[in-house]
């Protein structure tokens, strides 16, 4: 199994729309770990880590985001994964 780690900055309409929320939500549903959090010029950053299929899924499944949300652009960084990085669970994180 391969763990990676994925740093995701979406644009657009995914403030105020439970994007967080449902960022949460999926990545409980795929174990992946990580947070989500709102950044002070209306972007959403999703720092994420899991097992690398699962972390694929869920990032095609955060750029469609939720139903309320469009998603006009996504900047996708993969990071090196350490394990003391992030916590066992996916955090909503409040700037």
């Amino acid at each position: 199994m391969v763990i990676k780690r994925v740093r995701m900055v979406l644009k657009g309409k995914v403030q105020k729309v439970f994007f967080r929320d449902f960022a949460k939500q999926n990545a409980n549903k795929s174990g992946i770990v990580g947070y989500a959090r709102n950044m002070k010029n209306g972007c959403l950053e999703i720092v994420a880590q899991g097992e690398e299929k699962k972390l694929n899924e869920y990032i095609i499944l955060c750029q469609k985001g939720p139903i309320f949300a469009k998603v006009e652009s996504t900047e996708i960084n993969y990071e090196d994964v350490e394990d003391s990085e992030e916590e066992g669970y996916f955090d909503i994180r409040y700037s």
